[in-house]
């Protein structure tokens, strides 16, 4: 007979589930902190006391702030880009891909709570190389999947070699834009700058395709 198995410990399965928990809510205030006051602004004491835990316990679960924060960008950022995925695979299935319905939607992305956050991380790992070989590594895993979602979004590009470039300017483009008019909100200047992507959008696709893009819902 094989032999019995003994039944695991609920005590130890409960404390690893705390600790579990207490780890994930520490993250998560200090993407909430992000948000709110900035990277300047989201020290280790504010994050425990929004996690509700002491000071001291914070560092049983991260040996720094900077480990809070690759944490941050580790755990939270990767399941941003997977959820904001879908409305642009939606787009990418339908029988029209206008691009001013995929600047819209990356515009409305990109003014979200996360890439605020990110920009504030962004913003340090200039200075700060831990942060900075985080964001490297986020990015290696981001790049190839917003090549591949673009090729369904453009078919046209797909497997283009100037395709990831495109991407990229793109993604600024707009992250610029985006970051500009929240310091400076004005919904006519929001409009104009809209359009103006699209339309520039719509001359590097000529240029790529030598076509005209599809045909935009105006």
């Amino acid at each position: 007979m094989a032999p019995t198995r003994a039944p695991a410990n609920p005590t130890k399965r409960t404390r690893a589930d705390q600790r579990e928990a207490t780890r994930a809510n520490l993250i998560d205030a200090t993407f909430s902190l992000l948000v709110e006051r900035g990277y300047a602004g989201t020290s280790t004491a504010l994050v425990a006391q929004r996690a509700g835990v002491s000071h001291g316990s914070l560092f049983n679960h991260f040996a720094s702030r900077d480990a809070l924060m690759v944490a941050c960008i580790d755990e939270v950022f990767p399941r941003f880009m997977g959820e904001a995925s879908q409305p642009l695979l939606t787009l990418a299935t339908a029988e029209a891909r206008p691009l001013d319905q995929v600047v819209e939607t990356l515009w409305l992305q990109f003014s979200g709570p996360t890439m605020q956050a990110m920009r504030e991380l962004m913003m340090v790992a200039r200075t700060n190389e831990v942060l900075r070989a985080s964001l490297a590594r986020l990015d290696a895993i981001i790049e190839p999947a917003n090549v591949q979602l673009a090729g369904l979004l453009v078919p046209e590009l797909a497997g283009h070699p100037r395709l990831p470039a495109l991407i990229g300017l793109t993604l600024a483009a707009i992250d610029g834009a985006v970051f500009s008019t929240q310091a400076f909100p004005d919904p006519d200047r929001h409009t104009a700058t809209k359009a103006a992507l699209v339309r520039a959008l719509e001359l590097l696709f000529t240029d790529v395709t030598g076509e005209p893009p599809p045909a935009a819902a105006r």
